[in-house]
């Protein structure tokens, strides 16, 4: 016989996390929370084109992110006017989250973030910079350019899952002279990198789209979310930070029957009740103000099944 009790369960403490200085240096950020305007104080708000609709974000939350449909004779895309601010001298971050929703694995590039001129010279010398992802691995790859010379590449293999995956890639021709690029906060490969600046272009930046149109690119198909622009190389530890600082106090509750749950800020006070019997919680979603460095408490109570 199944024992079925009241239980009054404590899920766990969370401390929301975020350097007090991880906009510092920002040249764009695109939340792209229903619309492509850029939150940065640098004015660089994009232009929706084609087929490009809200979804789900990587958190969960309805309308928070951009789908990119393709088809039809229509590409959709983000183009972003050109601007001094988008052309750090040396050192830059890219970080996005994405998800591939295409239904086959045929062989493609589709790039993501593009910032070059479209023209070919035989070793891409154009592309300022840019991030590609490679259906059929599935893989990602960064690409950019410097001192008047041809491109630098970085690329990782990501789960085959067409979930939610981030990717943060860091170029220091400054100091360490490195690319480093990071999956979902960890470290996935490093290359030496011998460049001192980067090569300047004049067409702005293309969201999920490229100027360039091999018969082997095709526009990106699937999901894009909190894209940044950094003019500085962000640390490891910032790296981290910026990943977990994007996760939602959220969860399901596989397990309960009639159950509830209840998410406290300890350090505000402020306490929200969950909607009762829903499978899946979200705190911030019920209203919770979480600011960094909050300690907070979320508990389940409920008949276990």
């Amino acid at each position: 016989m199944a024992l079925r009790a009241l239980v009054a369960a404590l899920l766990g403490t969370f401390v929301a996390l975020a350097r007090a200085g991880i906009d510092d240096g920002l040249m764009a950020y695109w939340k792209f929370d229903g619309n492509a305007l850029d939150s940065s104080a640098n004015g660089n708000d994009g232009v929706i084109h084609g087929n490009v609709t809200s979804t789900r974000d990587h958190t969960g939350r309805e309308g928070m992110a951009l789908r990119f449909r393709q088809g039809g004779g229509e590409v959709g895309y983000i183009s972003v006017p050109d601007s001094d601010t988008l052309h750090p001298s040396n050192q830059r971050t890219i970080s996005l989250w994405f998800r591939d929703d295409a239904e086959d694995r045929h062989y493609a590039i589709e790039p993501m973030f593009y910032q070059g001129n479209s023209e070919e010279d035989g070793c891409f010398a154009p592309r300022e910079l840019g991030a590609w992802f490679y259906p059929t691995e599935p893989s990602v790859q960064t690409i950019a350019s410097g001192d008047g010379g041809c491109q630098r590449v970085l690329g990782a293999l990501v789960p085959n899952d067409h979930r939610w995956h981030q990717m943060t890639t860091v170029i220091d021709r400054a100091l360490s002279h490195t690319m480093a690029m990071y999956i979902d906060g960890k470290l996935a490969k490093t290359v030496p990198d011998s460049y001192s600046s980067f090569n300047r272009t004049t067409t702005g930046v293309l969201l999920a789209w490229s100027s360039e149109k091999p018969a082997k690119y095709e526009p990106f198909r699937g999901s894009l979310d909190e894209v940044r622009y950094y003019g500085r190389a962000l640390d490891k530890q910032e790296v981290l930070e910026l990943y977990e600082s994007t996760q939602n106090i959220s969860g399901n509750v596989h397990g309960f029957d009639h159950h509830g749950v209840t998410c406290e800020n300890r350090t505000t006070g402020q306490s929200i009740d969950v909607p009762k019997n829903a499978w899946s919680w979200d705190c911030e979603a019920a209203g919770l103000i979480v600011a960094p460095g909050d300690r907070v408490t979320v508990r389940i109570h409920g008949t276990a099944m």
